[in-house]
């Protein structure tokens, strides 16, 4: 599903776009129709909500690759990508909430790094004034906002 629209003061119009679909690498190829569709959209904001963890597998490296590629932004609870990911490719991160333990439906997923980015008393995580995600229950919320970091400007060979 896409839909357009137009904020305040905008001219040009912006899309969201809705997906169902499988994202497994066996289904979701550099050649299928929706990852070609995807890098002719070129950059965009990505926002992922429970997720499932399906991130954290290795069997869903393709869409997660095209997301770090892609994306100017990230925002995502604690069910999408990884944490590492980010902080590997020096991603501005910024935290809100509170981390906790995943649900008991999903195991494996627990992620050691962001929980002490979390309990860091240098750190700066923000408070989230709402309930989000599967934890919605315990108020125990969280979210990930990421921010691509600033690549210097490649001058091209002109020969």
């Amino acid at each position: 599903m896409k839909i357009d629209y137009l904020g305040p003061g905008d001219a040009t119009p912006k899309s969201v776009y809705y997906f169902s679909c499988d994202l497994e690498n066996k289904a979701f190829t550099e050649e299928s129709a929706l990852h070609r569709f995807f890098e002719e959209l070129g950059t965009m904001t990505t926002f992922v909500k429970s997720g499932s963890y399906l991130l954290h597998w290795s069997n869903f490296s393709t869409v997660r690759k095209l997301i770090l590629d892609r994306s100017l932004f990230v925002l995502e609870d604690d069910t999408g990508l990884p944490y590492r990911f980010f902080k590997r490719g020096g991603w501005e991160v910024t935290l809100f909430g509170r981390y906790a333990t995943p649900v008991k439906d999903f195991t494996n997923v627990e992620q050691l790094d962001l929980r002490a980015a979390y309990e860091d008393p240098e750190g700066s995580v923000r408070p989230l004034p709402f309930h989000f995600g599967y934890r919605w229950l315990t108020q125990v919320d969280n979210l990930l906002l990421a921010k691509r970091p600033c690549r210097p400007y490649k001058v091209p060979v002109i020969k």
